[in-house]
């Protein structure tokens, strides 16, 4: 039995699946690696399918593409990715976030640990 890693980054997942992709492991096989090290809540097998099926196609990315609307952040620690996240994977890394709203180009900063102010 394998240590569980709990609550991984977005990001972090899609890097394994490309990984395993270009290793020429069925997306089947993926799934069931992903979920014996991440557990039973990770990923369908579904989706690993999309997602490998998009790493064929010529997408090497495994960040999510910027949405209208939809604030920017970037992890501000030495253990995020360093790239643009979602706010649920913020929360998870507990760092000091940065927001910057498409519409307005200043950027607000406070400590990710934003259970305290709740």
């Amino acid at each position: 039995m394998f240590k569980t890693i709990a609550d991984p980054a977005d990001c972090e997942v899609r890097s394994v699946i490309l990984f395993l992709n270009a290793k020429k492991v069925k997306p089947a096989e993926t799934h069931r690696q992903l979920v014996e090290i991440y557990g039973e809540n990770i990923m369908t097998d579904g989706m690993v399918g999309k997602w490998v099926r998009q790493f064929n196609d010529g997408r090497a990315n495994v960040h999510d593409e910027a949405r209208s609307g939809r604030p920017l952040l970037s992890m501000m620690s030495t253990g995020g990715c360093g790239y643009d996240v979602t706010i649920r994977n913020c929360f998870l890394h507990g760092v000091v976030m940065r927001t910057k709203q498409e519409d307005n180009p200043d950027v607000i900063e406070k400590p990710a640990d934003l259970y305290a102010e709740a």
